[in-house]
């Protein structure tokens, strides 16, 4: 039963990766098929409201928070505006351009932007004489250059739309126009940096079932454990892409996902210490306010003791 509870966070995690995966591939399976990003954008944020509104009318009556001051509200605003509205357009409009397993090995890059916009805004402090500090700077570098490559270099083709399933015809139509691949991959490059700037903003991502199955594999493994499973998607994306969606794989995208992959386990594992080093902090300050709470209650309580004592004196 024990070896049961140890993989059940490896279970979660294989089957969020396939719910990305199915996400994306089915997005471009959509807009290929004529549907304008724009209105899909719409129709996905017009079902989740619809999905999410019973809840806020449920917990309505319970919260208590206060009303917005005007920095919160601009600060919600500007994470709405880059971290979904431009991040979204500028990503399935990149996908339908490019490709959707693009559009996933991009997604890689998230985790290192976001540690260089934290870098130069100053949220972020790096020991470049330590080597986790170098890992992160060699990483984020790492993590740019093989985006670049996907973006500017092509090289041979590995697999051929001649192999995939017969059901793609009927899925897709005609091909898209390999002219525009550059301008979709610089599209989704785009819309990463919107990403990234916008977790920034919030500070904590937020959404439906990515959020809790996340939030309890970390309970259980640590947000790096995590963080790990982000370049499965990837793989999964390349392989049906390629048997369902025509999409053909080029060597110049293959060795850029690869120094993506690579920067991205290096900025984690930069990150590493970093995570420790926060929750040793977070304990010796819950640690040291129990103590402050003791200290408080044995004074209240001896002040309380020599009041009774003195009190029959004085009388």
């Amino acid at each position: 039963m024990g070896n049961v509870e140890e993989y059940k966070p490896v279970i979660a995690m294989l089957g969020l990766q396939l719910c990305y995966a199915g996400v994306i591939l089915t997005s471009e399976a959509t807009l290929v098929n004529g549907t304008s990003p724009r209105v899909f954008i719409l129709y996905r944020q017009a079902f989740a409201t619809i999905f999410i509104f019973p809840f806020i009318l449920f917990t309505r009556g319970r919260s208590k928070l206060s009303n917005l001051d005007l920095r919160s509200f601009s600060l919600i605003f500007m994470a709405s505006l880059v971290g979904i509205t431009l991040y979204q357009n500028l990503y399935f409009e990149g996908i339908y351009l490019a490709s959707s397993s693009m559009g996933s090995a991009m997604g890689n890059i998230i985790p290192a932007f976001t540690f260089l916009i934290s870098f130069l805004a100053g949220y972020e402090k790096v020991n470049f004489r330590n080597t986790r500090g170098l890992a992160k700077i060699l990483g984020t570098v790492i993590c740019v250059v093989g985006a670049v490559s996907m973006t500017l270099i092509r090289g041979p083709k590995i697999l051929n739309s001649e192999f995939s399933l017969p059901i793609a015809k009927s899925l897709l139509g005609d091909i898209k126009d390999q002219n525009l691949w550059l301008l979709g991959c610089l599209l989704v490059f785009v819309s990463t940096l919107c990403w990234s700037f916008s977790l920034i903003i919030q500070g904590v991502v937020t959404s439906a079932l990515s959020t809790t199955v996340q939030a309890w594999v970390i309970s259980k493994r640590g947000p790096l454990f995590s963080a790990m499973f982000n370049p499965l998607c990837t793989v999964i994306v390349t392989i049906l892409a390629s048997m369902f969606l025509q999409e053909e794989m080029f060597t110049g995208g293959l060795i850029g996902g690869l120094f993506v992959i690579m920067g991205l386990y290096m900025v984690l594992w930069g990150k590493a210490k970093d995570v420790d080093v926060m929750i040793i902090q977070e304990q010796i300050d819950n640690n040291k306010n129990s103590e402050v709470k003791i200290q408080i209650e044995d004074s209240s309580d001896t002040e309380k003791c020599n009041n009774d004592l003195k009190k029959p004196l004085l009388s």
